[in-house]
């Protein structure tokens, strides 16, 4: 006899919620600390599409296709433009310059294959396509690479979203009213993709430049934005997520907005050899300014170099804008500083960042692998941004604890205690690799190291006695971590591969990770 007092139909429907919730993603921790989506600015026009002036100043001798110029002629080492730069800059180097996979056209769809394998198997979850409008022709312009995502036969691994550009130095990007309307009926077609990306169930769509919609007025972009809007109901298409780039003016006056979606944060301090650390360091304090005034999704540079514009796209080296002191290190410093900052925010918005940029090879922005660097970045920001296993170590009372702290998939570590509160300003240090004679060790200082070091381990915080981190070795072959000066890794082991975390003095005792 059943003694349940629910009806059988009841029943079923309450069993058949429970196993449904039961497999929902927010009740998985790791599904749960995975909500943060990571995009990367996408700059496809890499081919004959791209601005005539690239095509007529190419340096023949560097440049095996001429929309590469510059950056090829920068990273051979002749030409006009990097002769200029050689004289000012002569410890500059450009040895990474050239993709991993070669220069290429950005119209052949097996070179988006690659790159959305690259992406997404680092934890690259969508591209962030630059969307022009050609007043001449009345279509897109400059699509290239965003056609290249709609064929490729991968493209279910990844989403891809538009921020829309309307110059206004150049009237063939700008947008008239007359234009309007077929404007926003190309950009709600897009949004009907069912790779396009969306956030709580609506497409977003970031207004990068709305200074040539127009008059370039608020006025102007309020009204475009409500075209847009009234054109996605028509289409029965969700409300649009629309958000805007807080580097132009009066950019929080327009109305109909949701939120603001940088381009690279603290624009102002993008000048002719401004240094990367001030950069780093403002981050946090640029996005905080913004989300004073309305929500925004973040952003973060890897680099702003355009010295490859030289003689290029410009004529006067004056003007060229570059930072000085980027390194691998800082962009990985400012990563956790920025995934800090997004763990503090209750806004959803806040969690969709997008990194500038995979391939914006003319102005430095570049994630994509090249031949100097390599995979080096995405590891960086998957190390940084991403969980890549369950980290379980003991508290002082032996409780077992996981923490999402990215280390290789499978492995555990025992009895190893963690720093896991904010810290101090200035308490965290970095600690890098050093592929030394008795095996790698990690030290806080790199130049320490008797060899470059090639990939940071995490950060441990300075000892309440002593301004100097303890230093940490790590093994790859038993993943033998020693707190203490008393333990080496074996000769043959080679340097440590993965982000080992928050450490904290351990008595000196060694850690296996198994």
């Amino acid at each position: 006899m059943c003694r349940h007092a629910l009806p059988d139909r009841a029943y079923w429907a309450w069993l058949i919620a429970l196993i449904a919730a039961l497999a929902s993603p927010a009740l998985h921790p790791a599904a749960a600390e995975n909500k943060r989506l990571v995009g990367v600015y996408y700059f496809g026009v890499y081919a004959p599409s791209i601005s005539p002036r690239f095509l007529a100043s190419s340096h023949r001798t560097a440049a095996p296709h001429p929309w590469w110029s510059g950056v090829a002629d920068f990273f051979a080492g002749t030409g006009p433009g990097f002769e200029t730069w050689k004289k000012r800059t002569p410890d500059a180097d450009f040895s990474h310059l050239k993709p991993l996979i070669g220069y290429y056209d950005n119209r052949q769809v097996d070179v988006m294959e690659t790159h959305i394998k690259q992406a997404a198997s680092h934890g690259i979850h969508y591209f962030n396509f630059y969307w022009y409008w050609s007043a001449s022709s009345k279509s897109a312009a400059y699509a290239d690479g965003l056609n290249a995502f709609r064929k490729a036969r991968n493209r279910q691994a990844m989403q891809f979203m538009v921020s829309l550009y309307a110059h206004p130095w150049d009237r063939d990007l700008a947008i008239s009213p007359p234009d309007a309307p077929a404007v926003v009926q190309a950009l709600v077609e897009l949004m009907a993709d069912e790779r396009y990306l969306r956030l709580n169930g609506r497409p977003v769509l970031t207004l990068g430049d709305t200074r040539g919609v127009g008059a370039g007025t608020v006025a102007n972009a309020t009204d475009f934005v409500a075209l847009l809007k009234k054109t996605a109901r028509v289409a029965e298409l969700p409300e649009p997520l629309l958000l805007i780039n807080p580097a132009l003016n009066e950019w929080s006056a327009v109305r109909g907005v949701d939120g603001a979606h940088c381009l690279v944060p603290s624009p102002r301090l993008i000048g002719r050899g401004t240094e990367y650390r001030a950069f780093v360091e403002d981050l946090v304090g640029f996005l905080s300014s913004v989300a004073a005034r309305k929500p925004v999704a973040p952003c973060f540079a890897s680099n702003f170099d355009e010295r490859p514009r030289q003689n290029a796209l410009v004529a006067n080296p004056d003007v060229i804008r570059y930072f000085v002191g980027q390194s691998p290190q800082l962009f990985y410093e400012g990563l956790i500083k920025l995934r800090e900052w997004q763990d503090r925010q209750e806004h959803a918005l806040t969690q969709l960042l997008t990194l500038y940029a995979w391939n914006e090879w003319h102005e430095g922005g570049i994630i994509e692998p090249n031949v100097k660097d390599r995979f080096l970045y995405l590891e960086l920001i998957e190390r940084a941004l991403r969980s890549a296993g369950v980290l379980v170590y003991e508290d002082a009372t032996g409780r077992q604890i996981l923490s999402r702290h990215a280390i290789p998939q499978g492995r555990l570590v025992k009895r190893l205690r963690l720093y896991e509160g904010e810290g101090e300003p200035g308490s965290r240090r970095p600690i890098w690799a050093c592929g030394v004679d008795g095996g790698p060790t990690a030290t806080s200082t790199p130049s320490d190291c008797l060899t470059p070091p090639r990939e940071p381990l995490g950060y441990a915080p300075a000892l309440a006695e002593s301004n100097d981190a303890l230093p940490i070795q790590a093994c790859n072959d038993n993943w033998a971590i020693s707190l203490s000066d008393g333990q080496r890794c074996p000769a043959t082991s080679a340097p440590p591969r993965h982000v080992l975390g928050f450490a904290l003095p351990d008595e000196g005792r060694a850690i296996r990770v198994k």
